[in-house]
């Protein structure tokens, strides 16, 4: 019994530092999120995603969306 009580600590204490270290991997991650910045070169209305959201894209080589450019009327 001595023996699986002890076998049970460590499981717990695995358990533990396996958790502490996802909180530091998301900790990590909402802190990149925070840097990450999508500029387009002009304005106007969006029209359908072109990306699933949470597919990996390229910097510069995906196309995530179409824009069409709206001229304002006078």
């Amino acid at each position: 019994a001595l023996a699986s009580l002890k076998v049970s600590e460590a499981q717990w204490e695995v358990s533990k530092a396996n958790k502490d270290a996802a909180d530091a991997l998301l900790a990590k991650a909402e802190e990149n999120f925070k840097y990450c910045t999508i500029t387009a070169p002009t304005s106007g209305r969006l029209g359908q995603s072109l990306v699933a959201t949470g597919t990996l894209v390229d910097a510069y080589k995906t196309e995530l969306v179409s824009i069409y450019p709206t001229d304002e009327v006078y």
